[in-house]
């Protein structure tokens, strides 16, 4: 049996993605209508990176065909296992390149947020315990978050699915709790590992004693069990200044960091844990643009090669390695500024490589340009490509 099949009936509406008939979902090319960001979970107290989650987003120029969330819509869908199972290999796999390089100094974990129905699934735990075997990633550093609607409404169902990942090593959050009824369930009673809330009404926490205290207290008996409770959707100031109040440790939202794509995520976490230069990191997430846009239309094996034979005869970048695919240059630890020569050589050989691309992928400074999501990013491939 596979992790797809339920023991448990639930009914489901087939919508169509697109103007193309997915009842085929096999044939459905999830990278085509999505892309995974992964949003900064902060440590509040000292502003410092402590996990990410992972959010299927629609790529931008399909966003403006449809109203829902992906995973709303997933939810109502034919492709709502086959949508999970790829977002599921995505971050696992995104989780094997942090894990190898970075994520036991910085990260606590990558958790994912999914729909209520694959818990209704008994085979997903195994499913994702035999993925993480295989490539190596331990379990306890993915998370997987229930929707709190649902497990206050189907209590013995989601403990058992709960108990069912524990077995697998693998640790569940809570998601989507309104801050309000927080402390209307004893979450100290039940095995997971976290519990977001939302909908900070910061008016009512500081008028009412009562609200105060009691948020307090709850969050107060959280953090002795061991339970995090992690505040979204901050978008001010005085947001984080009432959940600091209540004594919540961890936050994400707008004022803390938007959802980053792979590379800005991997950047980030560079600049925690190699503690490398500013220039570096900003140079080495272009230069994993370049890699990721050129295996479009290249292949992995050649954009490889392009990249070793367009590299400088200089042995400072022999410190600059790739993964396995060469899907991400990722740096040994570089305490020290760029020099004017470092910067030089990065700049002349990812020129070299721009130059060699350009011979057969057409318009390509162009399509480069269209890839950068920073003004930071933009002036860097505008002095790579001098």
């Amino acid at each position: 049996m596979r992790w797809g099949e339920s023991t448990t009936t639930m009914q489901s509406e087939p919508v169509s993605w697109g103007s193309t008939n997915h009842n085929d979902a096999a044939s459905f090319d999830f990278k085509q209508e999505f892309r995974l960001y992964y949003q900064p979970i902060i440590l509040l107290g000292n502003k410092s990176l402590y996990a990410f989650e992972g959010l299927a987003c629609w790529r931008p120029d399909r966003a403006k065909f449809y109203a829902s969330k992906p995973l709303t819509l997933a939810e109502k869908s034919q492709l709502a296992v086959p949508f999970h199972q790829w977002v599921i290999d995505e971050v696992c796999h995104q989780l094997q390149v942090w894990q190898m390089q970075y994520v036991e100094d910085a990260l606590s974990c990558l958790s994912i947020n999914l729909s209520a129905k694959p818990f209704f699934y008994s085979y997903l735990a195994e499913y994702i315990a035999q993925m993480l075997r295989k490539i190596g990633v331990r379990p306890s550093y993915l998370q997987l978050e229930i929707p709190a609607k649902w497990v206050m409404h189907n209590r013995s169902i989601a403990r058992s699915a709960i108990n069912r990942f524990g077995q697998a090593g693998i640790s569940i959050g809570i998601d989507d709790l309104k801050l309000s009824d927080l402390p209307s369930e004893d979450w100290v009673d039940w095995p997971v590992k976290s519990v977001k809330v939302k909908n900070i009404d910061v008016d009512k926490i500081s008028r009412s004693p009562d609200i105060r205290n009691s948020l307090k207290a709850t969050i107060s008996a959280a953090n002795k069990a061991d339970i995090q409770i992690i505040s979204k959707d901050i978008e001010t100031a005085d947001q984080l200044l009432a959940m600091q109040s209540l004594g919540c440790t961890y936050g994400q939202g707008g004022l803390l960091s938007n959802p980053l794509p792979s590379r800005q995520a991997t950047a980030l976490i560079s600049s925690y844990t190699r503690r490398m230069s500013p220039d570096l990191v900003a140079y080495l997430s272009v230069m994993s643009m370049l890699n990721q846009t050129t295996q479009k239309f290249l292949g992995e094996s050649v954009v490889a090669r392009y990249w070793r034979e367009t590299r400088p005869p200089a042995n400072w970048l022999l410190q600059l390695r790739a993964d396995e695919n060469f899907e991400r240059l990722s740096p040994l630890p570089l305490a020290k500024n760029l020099t004017v020569d470092q910067q030089s050589d990065l700049q002349h050989w990812s020129n070299a490589f721009i130059q060699r691309c350009s011979l057969i992928i057409r318009h390509f400074p162009q399509l480069l340009a269209q890839q950068v999501t920073t003004p930071r990013e933009a002036q860097v491939l505008a002095l790579l490509q001098k």
